[in-house]
Formats: structure tokens, C-alpha cells, sequence
């Protein structure tokens, strides 16, 4: 009797829980940049799986990984060293809201840092001196707990709706609770 209860679990079971759901792949157009230029990099997250999932984008706080997702970049000088961004948030941010929630379809790509969302702030040119850099991209909804990245650290509310709890708890559980981790690309700041 388990081991048929295993099996129909497996069969039905959405391929999230069975094994990643996302891939997380970035480029840039440019390998080599002078210093203080733009530092354009895109990053690709697309869904692996045969089910429809939802996504959330660099949201206010992600980017510091004080909310979930985590959405960050991973960058190395010549020696190995990773390099930590300045602070650029003023550890403020407001309710988790479901307009935040995208959609994606199996196949379907999404970027996180697309219109809506809170552009990166790191790696910029400005940050780095002239060298060679090695970046990586992680995205991560593993281990994220539903309050502490829905409630605000401050709530300013600023639009003064009230959010819809019952919709944002349905939503984050069609989150796939996972880390994903880019492939690596390497810049030159000149």
C-alpha cells in the first residue's frame, strides 16, 4: 500500500517537488567597458518545468536579501575575491502585493529585473575598479517564510490599500521553493 502511494505521488506530483523548476542563465552584449560606463547585464530565468509557476522580481529588499526572492549578483575580482556592494536601500519596504506575482508558463522566460521591479543596483562600473571580473546571478526562494517577506519592514502605505492576504498566501505557495544559480560571464573594466 505505500509503495503505491509513493508511486501515484510521483505520477501527479507537480515537477517542482520532484526536482528543479528553474533555469537562470545572463549575458552581456559587452565583455569590456570603460570605467564609470552603463554595465548592462540580462538575466534569463526560465521555467524548466511541465507546470505553471509564479514568480516574484527584484522586489524592494531582494536585492539585499532581506526579502524573498533573493535576487543578487555574485562577483569576483582577479584573485577570487568576492566584492561587496555599498548599501543602496534604506531597509524600508512595504507589503508584498499580489500585482507583484508573475505568471510563467513552461518554456516561458522571465527577468527579474523587468519593468516593475527594482532594477539592480550591483555590479555597477562605478563600484569596480579597472580589472577583470567574474559575475554570477542567484535567484532563491528556498527556505523564504511567507511573513517576514510580505510584511513591511515600515509600512508607509503609500497607495492606502489594504493587501490582500488570502490572494498573496495562495500565490506564494505556487512559488518552487528553490536556488538557482546562473552561469558565470566574465567583464573587463578598462
Amino acid at each position: 500500500m505505500i509503495k503505491l502511494i509513493v508511486i501515484l505521488t510521483l505520477l501527479f506530483a507537480p515537477d517542482w517537488i520532484l526536482g528543479q523548476t528553474l533555469n537562470c542563465e545572463i549575458y552581456s552584449k559587452k565583455s569590456t567597458i570603460g570605467l564609470g560606463d552603463s554595465l548592462v547585464i540580462k538575466v534569463t530565468l526560465t521555467n524548466i518545468s511541465d507546470s505553471i509557476i509564479y514568480l516574484l522580481g527584484n522586489i524592494d529588499g531582494a536585492e539585499s536579501k532581506w526579502r524573498h526572492p533573493h535576487c543578487y549578483f555574485v562577483v569576483l575580482n582577479e584573485q577570487g575575491d568576492t566584492i561587496k556592494p555599498e548599501a543602496r536601500s534604506c531597509s524600508n519596504f512595504d507589503y508584498l502585493r499580489p500585482k507583484y506575482f508573475v505568471q510563467v508558463d513552461p518554456n516561458d522566460t522571465f527577468d527579474p529585473h523587468q519593468e516593475g521591479y527594482w532594477p539592480t543596483y550591483f555590479p555597477s562600473s562605478a563600484d569596480l575598479a579597472q580589472g577583470i571580473y567574474r559575475m554570477q546571478f542567484i535567484y532563491s526562494t528556498k527556505n523564504a517564510d511567507f511573513e517576514e517577506s510580505a510584511m513591511p519592514r515600515f509600512d508607509r502605505n503609500w497607495d492606502k490599500a489594504l493587501p490582500d492576504e488570502e490572494e498573496i498566501s495562495r500565490l506564494w505557495s505556487l512559488l518552487p521553493k528553490e536556488t538557482v544559480k546562473s552561469n558565470w560571464i566574465e567583464i573587463e573594466i578598462k
